[in-house]
């Protein structure tokens, strides 16, 4: 009974999660004592019928004790709390709860890493347009943004870079890579080996045993680029892999562990690995990592074949004594293995470092013992933390736990029961650190607790009057139907920062009942940080409530609303092919200047190879559409400008020609081309030509405003 009153910390009953008015009022301080009385009474009445002489009399006193008991615990823990609840508290509900709100409030923002000293909350003013003599020095943070949508690219991936049936890219992920000194965001994808593709007879024991054995090396290119036919720029590419940098050369592309790799594997065996394919013929390799277990002896063998292949492995005459099996390859199976405890991310991902391939996999701590805390959509969890970080090589398979979230209680009993499983954060290699991101199942789950959870008055939360939600886009031509944005990467310049950082953002806006008419404006957005020391951070960005700032569903109707966009949807999406929408970004600018970027693919319904074909740029009232990014960023500014201020007579416009002036629409053009050569440059690396684009840029835009 004295451990049971504990349970109210988790109580439904009130307004929010955990103890409340009845809870403390009538269970804690009525309830359960009185039922401490009756429990001892029932008790005294069983030990009465357990020394009764009469048979009547063991049961009368039995009975009653029965009685007693269940009628106390249904009286003083059921009906009166709850009529109570209903006929004193529920009433005048907001008045005698506000003190367990606010204690809700706080319980609920330390659980899931919202507290004031993790969060720093600012205004972001939501300055509009984009004026053109600006892009020269908006140049270097307009060239960083994403214009390939990873779903998008893992198509055309397997189209252009796969080269056999059996190589599998599992995923896309978003990375980041200094190239030059230069931060660049980039689009990877490993190159796994994926034995269900493998032709039905060529599914031999031998084969799926001995000779395919690994996946190799990877692709990536630049977010930002693309080739004059709208296909990726593959800086990193081909088998063995050719790379256009240093930074991402890979010595060891060999994948024995990885997202799809799994089944296990013999290697060292008398018949050579199938390495990777050389024109007509193949090119074979023999595994020299330290990865696997030797079968010795006659016994270890034995007891392999027992759970493994059974009297095929002890006959087989290619095992020797030197060889040895490979399993638990998947990292999801190994890793699961070695720490059952804890969750993991929807998204491990491979980088360079070193020149070996790696994986990183955010770990997470979490119970639904926390108190007061809310609950996360019926998951079983009310506490989250991202306190783990795991690395594996795709190579030797080498597994290491690096702890990032000292002031998790959690993990540090984990940590305490397994002595040196986890190792400081400090001790992650520089190569692998630079790589560390922040997780997007952990913001996404941040930020649909923080969407009610930013309101700290108990009476603004009670009546949920700035309830928020994540923002909707539309990402289907054909269905026009409203998908939530998922947190993004990106590379921007926060508010009052000098350097460029890689970000996760969150974009909100207001909440909409079912019954309510929904309202698409966004209200604030929400970054974590990825970078250095301010790794782990968060940033909550609030824009004005006296004015409109547009969502990307709101961006999303007036594209389709576009004379010359939805004539030329109509016309791609016919019969053969079909117009894909890339995700639609709100990339934030210096000045507090917000840009929406969406880019639009045509997808043959045959190949499914999808071409980068417009790019979509808006600053909330204009509109640019062109071929390139930077043609379409021409566009908005020019209309920015011409918004700004009343429109001059025609002559001073567009003088007469042969009188010096070169017409708007040359001048227009030509700074897209300065523009597009910038990014082209910077994305090459060529930062000392780039630097003469840019000014060249800056002459063409002051010619432009004459």
């Amino acid at each position: 009974m004295l451990l049971a009153r504990w349970n109210i910390l988790f109580s439904t009953r009130g307004a929010v999660f955990g103890a409340g008015w009845t809870d403390v009022n009538v269970d804690l301080k009525l309830g359960y004592p009185a039922l401490f009385v009756i429990i001892a009474i029932s008790a005294a009445l069983f030990l009465a019928a357990a020394f009764s002489r009469s048979h009547d009399g063991t049961r009368q006193k039995a009975l009653a004790g029965i009685a007693l008991l269940v009628t106390g615990g249904v009286l003083l823990l059921g009906v009166v709390p709850g009529l109570v609840q209903y006929f004193y508290v529920s009433p005048n509900e907001q008045r005698l709860e506000t003190e367990y709100i606010r204690t809700n409030l706080l319980y609920t923002r330390t659980a899931y890493g919202l507290t004031d000293d993790r969060v720093q909350r600012s205004e972001f003013p939501a300055v509009p347009g984009l004026a053109t003599d600006q892009l020269p020095k908006d140049a270097a943070d307009l060239t960083g943004v994403r214009l390939w949508d990873y779903r998008v690219l893992q198509s055309t991936n397997s189209q252009k870079q796969a080269f056999r049936l059996y190589y599998d890219f599992p995923d896309v992920d978003v990375v980041r890579y200094r190239i030059g000194g230069k931060l660049v965001q980039m689009m990877y994808s490993a190159r796994e080996l994926d034995i269900g593709r493998l032709a039905p007879q060529s599914r031999t024991w031998q084969n799926e045993r001995l000779v395919y054995t690994h996946g190799f090396g990877a692709c990536a290119n630049p977010a930002n680029a693309f080739t004059a036919e709208g296909l990726p720029d593959y800086w990193l590419k081909d088998i063995p892999p050719v790379a256009k940098y240093p930074e991402l050369a890979i010595r060891q592309p060999r994948i024995y562990f990885g997202e799809k790799t799994d089944g296990h594997i013999y290697v060292r065996t008398r018949h050579p690995e199938f390495d990777y394919p050389d024109g007509e013929k193949n090119t074979t390799f023999t595994y020299d990592g330290p990865a696997g277990v030797e079968l010795s002896s006659p016994l270890r063998k034995l007891a392999y074949a027992l759970r493994f292949d059974g009297a095929r492995l002890l006959i087989a005459s290619e095992i020797t004594e030197k060889s040895r099996i490979l399993y638990r390859r998947s990292i999801g199976e190994r890793v699961r293995t070695l720490a059952p405890f804890l969750q993991f991310d929807e998204d491990p991902y491979q980088v360079i470092a070193d020149g070996g391939l790696w994986y990183i996999w955010d770990a997470y701590t979490a119970t639904d013992r926390f108190p007061y805390s809310e609950p996360y959509r019926g998951e079983g969890y009310n506490y989250l933390r991202n306190s783990v970080k795991v690395t594996v090589n795709a190579y030797t398979g080498e597994t290491a736990f690096y702890l990032f979230d000292q002031s998790d209680p959690i993990v540090r009993s984990w940590a305490g029961a397994f002595p040196g499983m986890f190792r400081p954060a400090s001790a992650m290699p520089q190569s692998l650190r630079q790589h560390v991101r922040y997780p997007e199942g952990q913001l996404r789950v941040q930020a649909e607790i923080y969407a009610l959870y930013h309101m700290q008055d108990p009476s603004v939360f009670y009546n949920k009057e700035d309830a928020w939600e994540r923002a909707k886009a539309i990402r289907s031509i054909k269905s026009q139907a409203a998908e939530v944005v998922d947190p993004y990467y990106a590379l921007v310049r926060l508010p009052g920062e000098k350097e460029t950082e890689f970000v996760l953002i969150q974009l909100f806006t207001p909440f909409a009942t079912e019954k309510g008419t929904p309202r698409s404006n966004m209200v604030g957005w929400l970054a974590g940080r990825c970078d250095g020391a301010n790794y782990g951070k968060l940033v909550l960005y609030t824009f004005p409530k006296n004015r409109l700032v547009y969502g990307p569903l709101q961006i999303g109707s007036r594209i389709n609303q576009d004379d010359q966009i939805s004539k030329d949807f109509s016309l791609w999406n016919q019969q053969g092919s079909t117009v894909v929408l890339g995700d639609m970004l709100v990339i934030p600018l210096p000045g507090y200047r917000l840009l929406y970027v969406q880019p639009v693919y045509l997808q043959s319904d045959v190949g499914k190879m999808p071409e980068l074909r417009r790019v979509v740029v808006s600053t909330g009232e204009q509109i640019g559409y062109g071929k390139t990014f930077s043609e379409a960023l021409l566009q908005v500014a020019g209309k920015s400008a011409a918004g700004a201020a009343p429109s001059p007579a025609p002559e001073a416009v567009a003088p007469a020609p042969g009188k010096g002036a070169a017409p708007p629409a040359a001048l227009g053009r030509e700074a897209a081309e300065h523009l597009d050569r910038y990014r082209k440059l910077t994305a090459q690396g060529k930062y000392t030509e780039a630097g003469a684009e840019l000014e060249a840029l800056g002459k063409t835009i002051d010619r432009l405003m004459r």
